[in-house]
């Protein structure tokens, strides 16, 4: 929207001084080189009675060419410093999303061999904690892209395969958690309790960002 905002801008500028400065030669009285006396310049279509020279045309022709090339420079400048900082949010983000990811793998590895009866709750509240702790990642690095805070297709294309390998470790990851608790017979009914609502919560938004990220 600000590029076709911008392109507009500058269109108009030039095309206001292409057609003062036409209308003012062709009112120009013949033989005469030096000046124009007694013409008629269009501002946006409205006539305006003027006295300027040659001189003054091409000096008004070249202000407008400076104002119009500082133009440019500053809107590219400011694209590129834009695309610097998305990199920099980017590359921040999906690197707290990288370390919780190893985090969370590490808990749900170190339980695979154990049986259901030998984790205790301080690690399934532990285990439950990792869960959302990337879901919280994960949910900070969506809101960045839908806000436009990260638009760049180029990054979002480059991030989106690892967004989703981390959207279906923690679906994975969801899946082992409840089946270990819930035959847990050491945990109480307020504990069990609690971790289902919490886990049925992390559930419903872990689907909330496949269907956002198209995760198969």
């Amino acid at each position: 929207m600000y590029k076709i905002i911008f392109v507009i801008a500058i269109a108009v500028m030039t095309w206001t001084v292409a057609i003062t400065t036409i209308t003012n030669v062709n009112a120009a009285p013949k033989g005469n080189n030096n000046s124009i006396t007694n013409s008629t310049a269009k501002f946006f279509g409205i006539p305006i009675k003027s006295e300027i020279s040659i001189s003054e045309i091409i000096s008004n022709v070249t202000s407008i060419a400076a104002l119009i090339s500082s133009a440019l420079v500053f809107y590219f400048g400011y694209s590129q410093a834009s695309k610097s900082e998305q990199i920099k949010i980017a590359r921040e983000a999906t690197d707290r999303i990288e370390t919780k990811r190893h985090e969370l793998w590490i808990v749900d590895d170190s339980t695979k061999d154990l049986n259901s009866q030998d984790i205790r709750f301080e690690i399934f509240r532990e285990w439950l904690w990792k869960i959302g702790n990337t879901l919280y990642e994960l949910q900070y690095f969506t809101h960045l892209v839908i806000k436009g805070e990260i638009k760049d297709k180029f990054l979002i294309n480059l991030y989106s395969p690892e967004i989703i390998k981390v959207l279906e470790l923690g679906k994975g990851t969801c899946s082992t958690f409840g089946s270990k608790f819930e035959v847990n017979k050491n945990l109480k009914e307020d504990q069990r309790k609690e971790f289902r609502e919490t886990l049925n919560r992390y559930e419903e938004d872990l689907k909330e960002l496949c269907e956002t990220w198209k995760c198969e």
